[in-house]
This record gives structure tokens, sequence and C-alpha cells, in this order.
């Protein structure tokens, strides 16, 4: 008994010093920590920072951003779609381990383990998750050949071309099945965004005129500066014939 107090005990000890070296203090601490109503509220006062972080990180490592926010980001304000996840492709690297690393940042940022990462049901994808009510605001994948992008207030988006792409690929795809209504309603979106955008470009831009008033056609009236007066004659009959 006192062998298997002792094994127990050395794994216990060498866990401890493996997390001493390894993790950062915040993650240590998440380990032991159960959150408290306080750090909830805290937490939902500041959920805009989790945008402020992602961001950041994007522009940083230059990633890319594709799916919803993309076409948010590339179409009139009406065409919208409101979303709360950050759908992001890498080009280089492991997906687990920025996600990895995206959670850490983010569990700094807030000061607890409010996120834990989670393989998503595409495979090569992992998602970043919160634990309080288990929502997604992350998905990462890494692309396996080059993403067209357009670079839209210093962030790289993919172009419209590689979605539309990517909405085939998954409506061919059956087990992609749960995702098609949704799929359809993006290219839908995208469509009308092609037809305005086709629609300004041949719409013939009307001809604008000076604020003078002018209409087109009419000639300006020039009078010669070196006259001091001008006087104009009209005949006018006085006895008009009935």
């Amino acid at each position: 008994m006192s062998s298997l107090f002792l094994d127990d005990w050395f794994w216990a000890w060498n866990l401890y010093l493996a997390l001493l070296v390894n993790v950062n203090k915040y993650t240590l601490l998440s380990l032991f920590m159960v959150l408290t109503r306080k750090q909830n509220i805290s937490f939902y006062k500041n959920k805009k920072k989790v945008a402020e972080v992602i961001i950041d990180n994007v522009k940083k490592k230059k990633h890319i951003i594709f799916g919803a926010r993309s076409l948010n980001a590339h179409f009139p304000s009406f065409l919208d779609k409101q979303t709360r996840d950050y759908d992001i492709i890498i080009e280089k690297g492991s997906p687990k381990k920025v996600a990895t690393r995206l959670e850490k940042k983010l569990d700094k940022r807030f000061k607890g383990n409010f996120y834990f990462v989670e393989k998503a049901r595409h495979g090569g994808t992992y998602k970043v998750k919160t634990r309080l009510g288990k929502e997604g605001i992350i998905d990462i994948s890494k692309s396996k050949s080059k993403v067209p992008t357009d670079k839209i207030k210093g962030i790289r988006y993919s172009k419209l071309i590689f979605e539309k792409q990517k909405i085939r690929e998954s409506l061919n795809d059956p087990q992609s099945k749960f995702r098609h209504d949704k799929d359809r309603e993006r290219l839908e979106r995208i469509r009308i965004f092609e037809l305005l955008k086709k629609k300004r470009k041949t719409t013939k831009p009307r001809k604008r005129f000076a604020s003078t008033g002018r209409l087109p056609g009419r000639k300006k009236l020039r009078i010669n500066p070196g006259k001091a007066s001008f006087s104009l004659n009209f005949k006018v009959n006085p006895t008009p014939n009935f």
C-alpha cells in the first residue's frame, strides 16, 4: 500500500513540475479554478475584447478570414448577415496549435479559464469555444492551395470567387447536408451582389453641370466690359388697332 502511495505521489509531483515549466500562470490556475459569478459578469461585460484579440492576431500573422465575415466585408450593409464566429484560414503551421495559442491569449486577456479548443466536424479544423454556453467563436483551418484574397482595412479576406467555390463543393457533398440551406442562402446573396454590381457598371452616369444653373445647349451671354452701359429699344404701338 505504501508503494502505491509513493507511485501516486511521484506522478503527481512530476505533473506539477511539468505544468510549472510548460504553461503560463493563467493556464495553470485555470486547471484548478471554478468560474465565480463575479468572473462570469466580467466576461459578459468584456466580450467585445474577443474581436480585438482575434483581429490583432489575424493582422500580425497574416491569416485569412473567410466565410460569413468575408461576405460582410465585401457586401453593402443591407446584404450583411450577423455572425458571432470567425472562420480563419492559415497558410503555415498547425490549425490545432494556432487554435491553442489563440485560446491561451483569450484566457490571458480575460484572466481565467473561459475558453477551450475542440476538434470540429470537418477534418483538420479546430474550434475555440467559450465554456459559458459552449459557443464557438473561432474555426481554424489550413488551406491546401493558395487562397485569393482582398485586403480590406488592413485585413485579408477571401475573394468572392473562392466563397462561391467553397459553397458549391459543400452543396455537392452529401456529408455536408446539414448546412446546405445555409449555403444556398449565402450563394443567393452573392448573386444579388454581383447583379447589383453589374447594373452599376452598365448604367450611364448622368452629366453634371456647374453650379451656375446653366442648362446644356444654352450659350452664355457675354457682355463687353469696356462699355459703361447699354440699352434695349422696344417698339411699342401707343394706339393699338382694333
